[in-house]
C-alpha cells in the first residue's frame, strides 16, 4: 500500500514539473508587442556579413526634390519594444549623405527606416553610389556595425500636382514648411460632425479632418478652436509607409482652429480653412506647423454607427471622432 502510495505521489511530482516546464515554454509579456514611450528600444541588427548590415534603397532619391516616401532599410528584430533615434554617416568617396529616423518600434517590427536628412544629398550628382564607409548610431550610441548601402540618385524633374481647391472634395496645406494637396476620398458626418477623409496626390499621405458643423447654413465664417471641446476639431496626418509617422491634435502641444468660411444645410457643401500645431504623441513637445490650409467639397450623408468606414481606414469612437 506503501508502495502505491509513493508511486502516486511521484506521479504527482512529475506532472508538476512537466506543467511548470511548459507552462514557462508558453509564458510571454502580454505588453511585448505594444510600444511603450517611455521605454528605450533595443533592437538586434541582421547582419549580411561580419558586423555589416546591407541597406536596401525604397523609392526615388531625386536631387532638389524632397521625397518623404523614399528611404533605405534594412532587417531588424526588436528585443524590447519603445523609443528610438538612429543616424548614419554614409560616405561615397568625398561626399557624405546622412540618413536618420527616429520614433517607436513594436516587438513585432521587422523592418527600420531611414531617411535623408536634406534633398541635396551631399553634393552627389545624379549616378549610382556604394558606401564606402559608414556607421550606425541608435540612441545616440555606437553601434560597431557598418552599414553597406547602394543608392541611386537622379536629377530628373519630378512634377508637383498643382494645388487647386476649386476642384470637387479636395484640401491642400503647408505641413512643416512643404505643400501638401489630396482629395477627399469621403465627406461624412456623424451625430452634426464633419468627418473627412482622403489621401495626398501622391498616395504617401492620408488626413483626417472633423469638425462641427454649423446647424443650418451660414452667412459669415465661423471659427472653431481645438481648445473648446465643443468645436470637435481634430486633424490627423499619418504617413502610409510608415506607421509610427502620425501627426495629430491629440496632444497637449497642439492648438488648432478651422474656419467654415461657407455651409449650405441644404446640398451639404460646405468650404473652409484650417491652420495651427501638430504632434506625435499625447505627450509629445516638438510641434508640427500646419499653414494655409483649406477644405472644399460636399457633404453626402451620415455615417451608420454600426460599423466604420471602409475608405482610408476611417472610424469613429465615442467622441465621434478618430483623435
Amino acid at each position: 500500500m506503501h508502495n502505491v502510495y509513493r508511486r502516486f505521489l511521484g506521479a504527482l511530482v512529475v506532472l508538476g514539473l512537466l506543467w511548470t516546464s511548459c507552462s514557462k515554454e508558453a509564458s510571454f509579456d502580454p505588453d511585448i508587442s505594444k510600444i511603450d514611450s517611455s521605454a528605450v528600444a533595443q533592437v538586434e541588427f541582421k547582419e549580411s556579413a561580419d558586423r555589416v548590415i546591407a541597406a536596401t534603397q525604397v523609392g526615388a532619391f531625386v536631387l532638389n526634390s524632397a521625397a518623404d516616401s523614399s528611404y533605405i532599410s534594412f532587417p531588424i528584430s526588436v528585443t524590447k519594444a519603445g523609443a528610438y533615434n538612429m543616424d548614419v554617416v554614409a560616405y561615397f568617396g568625398a561626399d557624405s549623405v546622412i540618413f536618420k529616423r527616429e520614433g517607436f518600434v513594436a516587438a513585432t517590427d521587422s523592418v527600420l527606416k531611414l531617411y535623408p536628412t536634406d534633398n541635396t544629398f551631399g553634393g552627389l550628382a545624379a549616378g549610382t553610389y556604394r558606401a564606402d564607409s559608414s556607421h550606425i548610431n541608435i540612441n545616440d550610441t555606437a553601434t560597431g556595425y557598418l552599414l553597406d548601402a547602394s543608392i541611386v540618385v537622379s536629377d530628373e524633374t519630378v512634377p508637383v500636382p498643382p494645388i487647386d481647391i476649386n476642384a470637387d472634395s479636395s484640401w491642400s496645406m503647408v505641413f512643416d514648411g512643404k505643400e501638401m494637396a489630396g482629395k477627399f476620398g469621403r465627406m461624412t458626418t456623424l451625430d452634426g460632425v464633419a468627418a473627412l477623409s482622403g489621401g495626398t496626390l501622391d498616395g504617401g499621405y492620408d488626413l483626417y479632418l472633423n469638425f462641427k458643423l454649423p446647424t443650418e447654413s451660414i452667412t459669415a465664417p465661423t471659427i472653431l478652436t481645438s481648445i473648446d471641446n465643443t468645436s470637435m476639431v481634430g486633424l490627423e496626418f499619418d504617413s502610409r509607409n510608415d506607421q509610427t509617422l502620425k501627426y495629430s491634435t491629440n496632444g497637449k502641444s497642439a492648438n488648432f482652429s478651422v474656419t467654415v468660411n461657407k455651409y449650405d444645410a441644404t446640398t451639404g457643401d460646405v468650404e473652409g480653412s484650417f491652420e495651427g500645431a501638430l504632434v506625435t504623441s499625447s505627450e509629445g513637445t516638438d510641434t508640427y506647423k500646419v499653414e494655409k490650409g483649406t477644405f472644399k467639397g460636399t457633404i453626402t450623408g451620415a455615417v451608420n454607427t454600426t460599423s466604420p468606414s471602409s475608405n482610408g481606414g476611417m472610424s469613429f469612437n465615442n467622441s465621434n471622432r478618430r483623435f
